[in-house]
């Protein structure tokens, strides 16, 4: 699999992003609750409610709105709350993972300070096993019509040619997939259950697996003609696609049906 050059920004993005939303949630939260508060004063302080009176039905819709308001001020603070604790763990203690090209030497670093500890160590000695298989990985492409289903970064993205329909786009968040703007694909984290899922999604909308020629960008000069090596990148990129090569920018390579 690849792994994500720019780990330590991507990171910080992540922190931020969930103040942010700490941050939202927090004037949420406020808001429902004045809201709450407005809502009561309205009503005499011991006021009951005048049944038969014309301003029952008021009141008791009065009571519901603030209880309404109420819980949600009260869950949006708690949700607050929860982002900003996260934030600040990660931030305080920053998880290792297996996309982060440092994470081997930080695992063995932990296994070095955790030595005397067999249980933990061999837990870590575990996890450094299955990173550097999951980083020694190449990333694969696999086509369903003109669906790509690929892994790379910890993640299995699938690519649609264009929007997807209300129909696919309910389906794929039932199977756990979100749509990811930075790279252009529905994706979710790694797993054998992942690539099975996306294998299906992609077989049952785009229709049988394709079997696909790829060419990988560094060796791409020696695989073309004769006469288009030495060429400059943007000849080699017009000599690819004459000859009916797409560019994958998730892959990192040039593939062709067949």
């Amino acid at each position: 699999m690849g792994v994500r050059v720019d780990f330590e920004e991507y990171r910080q993005k992540r922190i931020a992003k969930q103040r942010a939303q700490a941050e939202q949630k927090q004037v949420e939260g406020a808001g429902e609750l004045e809201r709450a508060q407005q809502l009561a004063d309205r009503i005499p302080l011991g006021q009951p409610i005048l049944q038969g009176h014309h301003s029952e039905a008021k009141h008791r819709r009065d009571l519901d709105k603030i209880h309404t308001a109420m819980s949600k001020g009260v869950d949006a603070l708690e949700q607050a709350d929860k982002l900003a604790r996260r934030a600040e763990r990660a931030e305080r203690v920053p998880s290792i993972r297996s996309d982060d090209p440092e994470a081997p030497q930080k695992l063995r670093d932990e296994i070095a300070k955790a030595e005397g500890d067999s249980a933990k160590v061999s837990r870590l000695r575990k996890r450094l096993a299955e990173v550097e298989t999951e980083q020694a990985r190449p990333d694969n492409t696999t086509w369903y019509g003109e669906i790509q289903v690929t892994e790379a970064e910890g993640r299995v993205r699938l690519v649609f040619p264009g929007k997807p329909s209300s129909e696919v786009r309910a389906e794929l968040k039932r199977s756990g997939f979100k749509f990811a703007p930075s790279v252009g694909a529905w994706q979710r984290v790694s797993s054998n259950r992942a690539r099975y899922l996306a294998d299906w999604l992609a077989e049952r909308f785009g229709g049988p697996k394709q079997a696909a020629e790829t060419l990988c960008a560094e060796d791409a000069a020696f695989r073309l003609p004769e006469q288009y090596r030495g060429r400059t990148l943007e000849q080699l990129r017009t000599a690819h696609q004459q000859a009916g090569w797409q560019w994958s920018p998730l892959t990192g390579e040039w593939a062709k049906l067949r």
